[in-house]
């Protein structure tokens, strides 16, 4: 609990459009474009008084880098869709990748966005994978 003494810091990213889920989760969400199926999503704790990321999943236009010498290319695949779950350590500043997948066309059916949201939470709540 904070007290008129302490100050909340935060080890996240921007939060923005968030809610709180199971009493104990702040999860912000950004939508970035195609009717919803590009977005970034984070899910936070309260550690004392800092709040820290501890999931994170993105969702992007899959896009391949290539170097040649000193030359970078990007190439942007606008009909791909590339999602990745990973799991944070606010305080080392690491991540490990829990799952991604690729999805090609952009997915339709709204089962697909179900099977992210479960791997999303997979081992946070019950009812994940």
């Amino acid at each position: 609990m904070l007290t008129i003494d302490e100050y909340a810091e935060r080890w996240t990213s921007d939060i923005v459009n968030y809610s709180l889920a199971d009493g104990k989760y702040l999860v912000s969400r950004s939508n970035d474009g195609n009717a919803g199926a590009l977005f970034h999503a984070q899910i936070c704790v309260w550690d004392g008084n800092i709040l820290k990321t501890i999931r994170t999943m993105e969702s992007e236009e899959e896009t391949v880098t290539e170097w040649e010498g000193r030359i970078m290319t990007q190439t942007m695949n606008l009909d791909r869709l590339h999602v990745i779950v990973r799991e944070t350590d606010g305080l080392a500043g690491s991540s490990e990748v829990l799952w991604e997948k690729t999805y090609e066309p952009l997915p339709e059916d709204p089962g697909v966005f179900q099977e992210m949201e479960a791997h999303f939470w997979d081992g946070l709540r019950n009812g994940g994978l």
